[in-house]
């Protein structure tokens, strides 16, 4: 159904309160009577207690039989439907508040298109400015605006067949709001908050519409009531959008903090359980007060943003222009563990036990560009307690968690050193995160470097720790253009498995490993890389390599420590440059256990200068354990059978040393401080070799 006209939309009451007022509205379409208000409200005489009103109604009457029944006769048809109201008008700046009770049905009710509700409009003409609570006949109901030129859908409701609908409007905030009750008694909010200033006088009232012309369609509304000092309020969010704490209502396709008065410190709630795609932008905290956007903690479930219909391309969840903010679900429900990434019990994952408080998915339609974009001008985010599931078997693509956007550019371009970035992307956490099932990479950070004055935001100081990421169609986790100093790059403690699932048909050609840095620096280490898709080339566990930034730029280093990579396709750890023209990359990989690489168990490119490769084990190899360059350093590496190692249950992926480990107290001098575990080296003597340290 279109509810386009302000008046034609809707129906109005009385400047002073008004009780158990029933009102019968009749619509009669007949598409051959004059449509020469199609675009506008035929106003009705004659009516002492209402106005009346009606979309190319042929008599002009209002046939009032008394102030609690009144009969309106309307007739004709546009592509806008017919529209009935009646209205009484506020001329004074006051609070005010509509409510009323519509009927669970109405004679008429399921031909297409009708629809009752309540409204509050500046005028009576079809460029006036209108705010409308309705309910259609078919699903739940809604909220909505007329500016004059365009409506947008503020949202529907959670609930079915309400009973009551009201607006309200509070003039010293300027804020309209639409409710729902089953009752009249407990009320819940449908959409956003819409902040306008109304001109006066104001016409507050009642309306029904329709869209066939061959249909009668006859409704009674009852309990219509009027104050100007408006006590509903929404029921269904235990922090209501006041203070410091703002609501995104159900149903609100965009919330802009900045309109919407958001304040360093304050906290954004996302309310309901499930909802469409929603855009967050414009938010501006501070480093001592960030702004916190959450789902409703109190709610039975997580919140679910889910995409329904539609082609692919989008995005399920926005934040674009966001700086000093947290995205936050680790609250999880009422009732919940509140845990998300899984990583309860090394080596095993909890699978059933991850409640991530925020969720993102399709119920139906097409993939989207990404499920979560970070885009615009953001820096200083933290995503935590977010799940992603890309139903990567049902749709053509999407990225899990993507931070870029090419539309922004440095002011410093063009470069000549990764020293030269005038503007960072800078500033980002991923923690405690589920992304899983994506036809592309799980997580994506970061842009491709581009020659000449046409290039992204570089980033700097980011963390991706403690995710669990699963069944990712192309990379586990890749980061690009990190030119920051690569010690406020880390990559760690994250769970990656089963990697690539896309290639050989999306992702053809596509690099498909757990861990990437490209054409940019970092640490990467404590992370445990497992790949079951067996069969499937071309990937690496842990790869640093660059194609186009100039060696002239300088030099990227990479330090890779703890890490477990077992039944990796190709590489267990692997850096290389497509030729010498290119940036020239350090490693250094150490105390790294690999298991049954299907490559070399660390492979380094002929055309690496330089580099130290020590205190790793690499155990199951086919063919040769390590493939370096004479300028890079082999120091203390053990390989051999799995067997050999006498890891404590190689079966079960556990790699623990045991006392009879060939790698129990035989390192060097420089081990990491702690282990895989986060366990103190040494526990003896002297440090261990591989990812984990002997306990005694």
């Amino acid at each position: 159904m279109k509810l386009r006209s302000s008046l034609a939309l809707l129906l109005f009451l009385p400047a002073i309160a008004i009780a158990a007022l029933s009102i019968k509205i009749a619509l009669n379409f007949d598409s051959t009577v004059d449509t020469k208000y199609r675009d506008g409200a035929k106003p009705q005489s004659g009516c002492s207690t209402w106005t009346f009103a009606s979309k190319g109604d042929a008599d002009g009457s209002c046939n009032e039989v008394s102030a609690s029944a009144v009969t309106i006769a309307a007739s004709g048809s546009n592509d806008h439907g017919n529209i009935d109201y009646a209205y009484q008008s506020e001329a004074t700046d006051v609070d005010m508040q509509i409510e009323a009770q519509i009927p669970s049905s109405w004679a008429g009710w399921l031909e297409s298109g009708t629809g009752c509700g309540v409204l509050l409009t500046e005028g009576a003409g079809d460029n006036d400015y209108s705010f409308q609570v309705w309910w259609p006949n078919v699903g739940t109901a809604r909220a909505k605006v007329w500016d004059g030129t365009a409506s947008e859908q503020l949202g529907a409701s959670g609930q079915f067949l309400p009973r009551y609908l009201a607006a309200r409007y509070d003039d010293a905030s300027t804020r309209l709001q639409g409710f729902e009750s089953a009752d009249g008694t407990t009320w819940f909010q449908i959409g956003a908050n819409v902040t306008k200033s109304l001109t006066f006088p104001i016409r507050y009232g009642v309306f029904c519409t329709s869209h066939d012309p061959a249909q009668t369609t006859t409704v009674a509304i009852t309990d219509i009531a009027f104050t100007t000092t408006p006590d509903i309020t929404d029921a269904g969010d235990p922090d209501p959008p006041t203070g410091n704490d703002h609501l995104i209502a159900t149903g609100t396709g965009t919330f802009d903090c900045n309109a919407n008065s958001v304040e360093p410190g304050d906290t954004v709630t996302i309310d309901g359980t499930t909802r469409g795609a929603l855009l967050i932008k414009n938010c501006a905290g501070t480093a001592a007060n960030k702004i916190t956007i959450r789902n409703d903690v109190t709610e039975s479930g997580a919140l679910v943003i889910a995409r329904a219909s539609g082609s692919q391309g989008g995005f399920i969840l926005e934040l674009r222009s966001v700086t000093h903010a947290v995205l936050d679900g680790t609250g999880g429900w009422s009732g919940s563990s509140g845990t998300c990434s899984g990583l309860l019990s090394w080596p095993t994952i909890n699978t059933p036990g991850l409640e991530c408080g925020i969720k993102l998915t399709r119920t139906g339609g097409e993939g989207p560009s990404s499920w979560l974009h970070i885009s615009g001008t953001s820096t200083f985010i933290t995503v935590k307690g977010l799940e992603v599931d890309g139903d990567r078997v049902n749709v053509a693509r999407g990225i899990g968690i993507q931070l870029n956007d090419h539309s922004v550019k440095d002011s410093g371009v063009p470069y000549s050193s990764i020293t030269d970035p005038v503007e960072w992307r800078e500033g980002f956490r991923f923690t405690d995160n589920y992304i899983h099932n994506t036809t592309y990479e799980c997580i994506y950070l970061g842009p491709n470097y581009n020659s000449g004055d046409f290039d992204d935001w570089k980033l700097r100081d980011i963390e991706v720790d403690h995710n669990y990421v699963l069944n990712c169609g192309r990379d586990g986790i890749k980061v690009k253009s990190t030119w920051g100093d690569p010690d406020d790059v880390k990559i760690h403690h994250n769970f990656v498995d089963n990697l690539g699932l896309s290639q050989g048909s999306l992702a053809t050609g596509a690099s498909d490993h757990c861990i990437t840095l490209f054409e940019g620096g970092g640490t990467v280490y404590n992370n445990f890389c497992r790949d079951n898709s067996a069969g499937l080339n071309n990937r690496a566990g842990i790869i640093a390599y660059s194609i186009a930034v100039p060696s002239s730029f300088g030099t990227l280093a990479i330090n890779a420590y703890n890490n477990v990579l077992v039944d990796i396709e190709g590489d267990g750890m692997a850096a290389g440059r497509q030729s010498t023209s290119d940036i020239v990359i350090t490693p250094t990989f150490y105390n790294n256990t690999i298991i049954d690489p299907g490559g070399f168990g660390i492979g380094i490119s002929s055309n690496i200068p330089s580099g130290t490769v020590r205190d790793n084990i690499i155990a199951g190899h086919s063919g040769s354990a390590m493939s370096l360059p004479a300028g890079v350093t082999n120091t203390n590496n053990l390989s051999g059978p799995v067997a050999s190692q006498n890891f404590n249950n190689s079966a079960g992926d556990d790699f623990h040393l045991t006392a009879t480990s060939p790698a129990r107290n035989a390192g060097t001098a420089s081990a990491p401080a702690t282990d895989h575990d986060d366990v103190a080296r040494p526990q003896e003597s002297v440090d261990d070799v591989g990812a984990f340290e002997y306990v005694p």
